[in-house]
């Protein structure tokens, strides 16, 4: 995987139950299969209190170079960041256990 673009959603502290997230970042890393075909990942990665975490924002690899801006501004601009934020919570106490 190479990293190819990322943008900081956050860098204001935010406080969720016992954690404090500094930064958050969109990233887009591309993967290139054997056929020469480019894929990306968008991961959303977190820094927080409890350390550094990457977690896959879409689910699945895309084809789509256009995928990481709409991410970005979904995320941006239509409140998405809470629910997102809270997918990281659970994954952060998913590690710690």
């Amino acid at each position: 995987m190479i990293l190819t673009r990322k943008k900081t959603v956050s860098e204001k502290n935010l406080y969720m139950e016992e954690n404090v997230i500094y930064k958050i970042e969109l990233r887009e890393y591309k993967l290139i299969s054997y056929n020469s075909e480019e894929n990306f990942s968008i991961i959303l990665y977190v820094n927080t209190n409890h350390g550094e975490i990457e977690i896959d924002y879409l689910g699945k690899l895309t084809k789509d170079k256009g995928k990481f801006e709409e991410c970005f501004n979904f995320l941006c601009n239509y409140n998405d960041i809470s629910s997102t934020l809270n997918r990281v919570i659970i994954e952060i106490k998913t590690r710690a256990e």
